[in-house]
């Protein structure tokens, strides 16, 4: 018999209100409450991340099949579980499509998620068991590992200290700073709610250092998470937030000839659900894609959690990335050279650089520009939903510095909140081009000018310090960051472009001055003295002294904000 059942037991952990209180919830309460909670709060944002894609999963499974009040679309039979009988609907597409369209604003306008949702997850209770001889919740079993026959594996061979990502560690280093190093021997204890949570982070978000793997598997297969910068809309509360990114009609489904069926991993046992990753690398529908597995994972069903946590875990196929838009809640990039030339992948986010450095990616349409999903459904509804502002999350990881091991180390999030006339802006004032223009011209006189200045003073000090410039233009994007994210709060589609964008540049002109001026106040003798710089060995050379190098500079911010 199974234990920890996870659509009753608590395990997942939600902001419940303003002032942060935090409370473990089980699924099927989850989907009953979630209009009171205010987000999910698991141990880290990428934890929040998969969790977030594994309920929406659910929504996705659900509501592909039925409507709002638990009655099948036309043309779609279920089982007794509530499962398609046909693999594919392959007929009355329009209807079809109008249909989910439909229960989509019908469950916005409930504010609530109906009964149907939880009738569903009872159905498939015996698949939830986070320890089971037979359907452990996203595992493979006892019998399934002699199906499969692995190869190198240890059923122990991954501990409880790597899969808490709160700690730092190896099996042949600890870690000086991890919040459990007092008490080192209990490293690799875990509840079983945290067992499960951090479960399904590492399903996305597993890396490449374990060893385990079927034959034919490449070996530098990662969580498909780990590939993404991933972005999704936030809401006022978490069922808003769960409705905004469920996304029923995809317009990667609009151009077939059939509609796929969603397939959540919990609805295959483990057997099932490896093969189907290595009979095909594409996954067509969402609820599958957002609870892929990146290991087949194996936990003791005995486990006792008082003792310290271990678990076994199989290197699995990758899926491909080369244009797989059917993944709507990542960014994208155009590749013009290496392996995927010609093809899109998804854009990693940068550590240290912030989200609206991205503004183009995020809502410009361009040849060389694919705009993500989740922006394009966002896009479709907003002016049937009052959504004045659209809050967006970034999140990522930061890999290690040995890249051969493609390690997870620390995550990367941030928020961009902007009014939504302005992110889909098409109209005559085009709002979206020109705010991508000061962005760019941020980029321009930090990136390019103010990096220029900073190069010229190593160049002064006969220094090669790299640091040292680095450090001068990171410093300037957090100066300028604030004032930016507040200029785009503030916009109001009707206000007259040239004189929002005129009092912005009087602000980002000061805040350039400001850093550039700092350096000059901190400069020594040997800066204003200068030296006599040569590009070529007979070149007679030019002067070159912080003076001369502060002038250049600005020099060219004012003519950057003056529009020259």
């Amino acid at each position: 018999m199974g234990r920890f059942n996870l659509l009753s037991e608590p395990w997942i952990r939600v902001v419940t209100d303003s002032k942060g209180k935090m409370q473990e919830v089980s699924m099927l309460e989850l989907f009953e409450n979630a209009q009171n909670y205010l987000r999910l709060a698991g141990e880290t944002e990428a934890q929040n991340f998969a969790m977030l894609r594994l309920l929406l999963a659910v929504l996705h499974t659900v509501f592909s099949r039925l409507d709002v009040h638990g009655k099948p679309y036309a043309g779609v039979d279920l089982d007794e579980r509530f499962k398609p009988i046909s693999e594919k609907i392959s007929s009355a597409h329009d209807d079809y499509f109008r249909d989910l369209e439909t229960t989509w604003y019908d469950l916005w306008e409930l504010g609530a998620f109906p009964d149907i949702v939880q009738d569903y997850l009872q159905k498939w209770t015996d698949h939830f068991y986070l320890f089971d001889e037979e359907f452990p919740f996203y595992q493979v079993s006892s019998q399934d590992l002699v199906e499969l026959k692995p190869q190198n594996f240890k059923k122990d061979n991954f501990k409880g200290k790597n899969l808490n990502r709160n700690i730092s560690e190896t099996g042949n280093k600890v870690s000086l700073f991890s919040p459990k190093y007092a008490n080192h021997g209990n490293n690799s204890k875990l509840t079983e709610a945290q067992i499960a949570r951090w479960l399904v982070a590492l399903q996305g978000y597993i890396g490449v250092s374990d060893k385990a793997f079927f034959a034919n598997t490449n070996d530098t297969a990662k969580g498909w998470l780990y590939n993404l910068g991933g972005l999704y809309v936030e809401g006022a509360s978490l069922f808003e937030s769960l409705m905004l990114n469920f996304i029923p009609i995809h317009e990667e489904s609009l151009g077939l000839d059939y509609i796929p069926q969603q397939h959540p991993s919990w609805e295959h046992c483990g057997v099932d659900f490896v093969n189907r990753r290595f009979a095909s690398k594409i996954v067509d529908n969402l609820a599958e894609l957002y609870t892929v597995w990146g290991r087949a994972a194996f936990i003791d069903p005995n486990t006792d959690v008082s003792k310290p946590f271990n678990m076994g875990i199989i290197k699995l196929p990758e899926l491909n990335l080369r244009d797989a838009f059917i993944e709507p809640m990542t960014l994208w990039r155009w590749n013009d050279k290496g392996v995927n030339k010609g093809f899109y992948t998804p854009s990693n986010h940068i550590p240290n650089q912030a989200l609206w450095r991205f503004f183009n990616v995020i809502a410009l349409k361009s040849e060389k520009n694919h705009r993500p999903g989740i922006m394009l459904w966002i896009e479709h509804i907003e002016d049937r939903i009052s959504l004045p502002i659209i809050t967006l999350q970034s999140v990522g990881l930061v890999e290690h510095s040995i890249k051969a091991s493609k390690k997870p180390i620390d995550d990367i999030s941030d928020c961009l909140q902007i009014a939504d006339q302005l992110l889909f802006d098409q109209g005559t004032e085009r709002w979206t081009i020109r705010i991508d223009a000061e962005v760019q011209l941020i980029k321009k006189l930090i990136g390019w000018h103010l990096k220029s200045f900073a190069d010229d003073l190593n160049t002064i000090r006969n220094s090669k310090n790299t640091g040292f410039v680095d450090g001068v233009v990171q410093k300037a994007y957090f100066a300028i960051d604030q004032p930016f994210r507040n200029w785009l709060v503030s916009i109001d589609p009707s206000d007259s472009p040239e004189e929002k964008i005129r009092a912005w540049r009087g602000q980002l002109f000061a805040v350039l001055k400001d850093q550039a001026d700092e350096l000059v106040k901190n400069a020594s003798k040997r800066d204003y003295l200068g030296r006599v710089v040569k590009k070529k060995e007979n070149d007679q050379g030019r002067e070159l002294n912080i003076a001369i190098a502060y002038s250049y500079f600005m020099h060219h911010l004012k003519k950057g904000v003056e529009g020259e």
